[in-house]
């Protein structure tokens, strides 16, 4: 472990600012977001940060401003929302023997949308005018994973007091339900341990 006196830096690898980072449950694993679309993952090995992964959906260039680790159980999960409400769900898959990467494992996309619009099978779609009535027109500010007896759901919140919950246990991103809070202003979400 490092001493209070010894301090280190990171090169970081984004182009842009850096609006978030996020620690893996065991605290060995790292996770950036910047303005520059990127998303990048970095690994704790003999007191040292590395780059072991990044990503970027290239359809999606805008900033990422938010990222999340879900719990280990469920295996290697991110999320991240950029500031065009996309949010994005990233499952870490080991490379093939064909593979071009420089890293062991790459992260592949488990599931993507766009405010309450859900990209899954036809019966977990919202239609256009429910999707509609349920729309926020502000950014997604905050997304944080359940606690692990929850299962695996995803909470986004929204600047103006939308609060929406997403069940990832199946194939697909099944939309649950929305909370629409009486406070605006809502930069951050936090789940109860208990």
């Amino acid at each position: 472990m490092m001493g209070s006196d010894e301090l280190k830096f990171l090169h970081n690898f984004h182009k842009d600012f850096l609006h978030d980072t996020a620690f893996n449950f065991y605290g060995t694993r790292m996770a950036t977001c910047s303005s520059d679309g990127y998303v990048r993952i970095y690994d704790l090995h003999d007191n040292t940060w590395r780059q072991s992964g990044y990503f970027s959906l290239s359809s999606q260039p805008g900033p990422m401003i938010r990222v999340i680790w879900a719990h280990p159980e469920f295996g290697g999960i991110i999320a991240a929302v950029s500031y065009d409400r996309f949010v994005n769900v990233w499952e870490e898959a080991p490379t093939g023997p064909n593979d071009l990467s420089e890293y062991a494992t790459k992260w592949v996309p488990k599931d993507q949308f766009v405010d309450a619009f859900l990209f899954g099978a036809a019966e977990q779609r919202l239609s256009v005018t429910d999707a509609g009535t349920h729309s926020s027109t502000y950014n997604t500010v905050a997304i944080q994973f359940s606690p692990k007896h929850l299962g695996l759901i995803l909470t986004t919140v929204f600047f103006d007091g939308r609060i929406r919950i997403f069940d990832f246990q199946g194939p697909n991103a099944v939309y649950k339900e929305e909370i629409q809070t009486k406070m605006s202003n809502l930069s951050c979400i936090s789940w109860s341990t208990a």
